[in-house]
């Protein structure tokens, strides 16, 4: 079971000692290398729900983490020379790229220093030197388009395993009945189109399924910490920005966006998107956090699919009776539009 938080919300800045106090609530197998000591550098709010007295989060340490070594100097122009080097145009930029990196050391002494004195300092003791700067200055401060530039995102395309044709003679109805987009009940008008809705669907309902189970294990800390290396040599990684991975999202901000995390024991939907409308989805047990069956998830998604098309249908025709110039329907035209859909629970249109 997941662990219910203190507060519905909690808003981050990006440093990651603020937020350890989330990592020492939900412990687990994810967290066993990573629960850091009450101290200064990680503070608990009073609101956090967690006990400092409690033996587990008092005395677990970071010491299994290796910390982020500063670079040498040194080491430091041995990896940039070779990658730098080819992208000189001339000999004379070659000879001035080799004159600049045999000048660095002596030029850079006290900014390394301060890098080290950070790195040894006691608000730094139980985290990584580097990780505040990243955050807020690779990232949240960075005002380039987020996805692509910054942040991954997942496109999956057609699977070209599948064959479609498979599905036909299945029969309307039913969670892997042939879905009609022509409206006709069980209808073949449109086989292809049709084989390939019922495909997606299933596909679609598959990932959420998959994903619902692995954001309990990563919600719950079950999930356990990746390693890398081998036998003896084998070393831990950081668990801490997986508390980022799911019921999270990035707020805008004039100078830094933030973060926002939200208790994940009270969120149970996914967002669903069809023909530029955007649906509710219960995807998870609000109680048990287990995902749907699978029947009910592909049920789910028809739903969106079928509520999506005919609010693009209701559009189509009100633009073309329409006597006004704008396409775009009234706000009481969308209102009758959306009390029009079947009503039920688990899916809604999100306005």
């Amino acid at each position: 079971m997941m662990k219910r938080w203190p507060t519905a919300m909690i808003e981050s800045d990006g440093d990651y000692r603020k937020d350890a106090h989330i990592e020492q609530l939900i412990k687990g197998p994810l967290y066993k290398h990573h629960q850091p000591p009450v101290s200064p550098s990680s503070s608990l709010p009073a609101s956090s729900g967690v006990d400092a007295s409690n033996s587990d989060a008092s005395h677990a340490s970071n010491d299994a983490l290796p910390r982020l070594p500063v670079p040498s100097i040194q080491d430091t122009i041995q990896r940039f020379l070779p990658t730098a080097l080819p992208l000189a145009r001339s000999q004379q930029e070659r000879t001035s790229l080799r004159q600049a990196c045999d000048d660095f050391p002596q030029q850079a002494q006290a900014l390394q220093q301060r890098l080290v004195d950070r790195r040894q300092s006691l608000g730094m003791r139980d985290s990584s030197w580097l990780q505040e700067w990243w955050n807020q200055m690779g990232y949240l401060q960075v005002r380039d388009p987020v996805v692509v530039n910054v942040s991954y995102f997942f496109h999956f395309v057609d699977d070209p395993t599948l064959d479609y044709g498979d599905v036909v003679g299945l029969g309307g109805g039913g969670s892997g009945g042939v879905y009609d987009t022509d409206g006709d009940d069980g209808g073949t008008s449109n086989n292809h189109t049709n084989n390939k809705n019922v495909l997606n669907v299933q596909r679609g309902a598959a990932m959420l399924y998959s994903t619902a189970e692995f954001r309990k294990m990563v919600c719950s800390g079950r999930l356990e910490a990746e390693s890398v290396g081998r036998g003896d040599r084998k070393v831990p990684l950081c668990s801490a920005a997986y508390k980022y991975m799911f019921n999270a999202c990035r707020v805008p901000r004039r100078r830094q966006d933030a973060y926002r995390m939200y208790d994940p024991s009270r969120c149970s939907h996914a967002v669903v998107s069809r023909r530029g409308y955007f649906f509710s989805m219960e995807v998870v047990d609000a109680e048990s956090q287990d995902p749907l069956p699978m029947e009910v998830l592909e049920d789910g998604l028809r739903r969106c699919i079928a509520m999506a098309d005919e609010l693009s249908s209701l559009l189509s025709l009100s633009s073309v009776s329409s006597s006004s110039a704008s396409s775009s329907p009234t706000s009481s035209q969308q209102q009758q539009q959306r009390q029009a859909l079947p009503t039920r629970c688990k899916v809604g249109l999100l306005t």
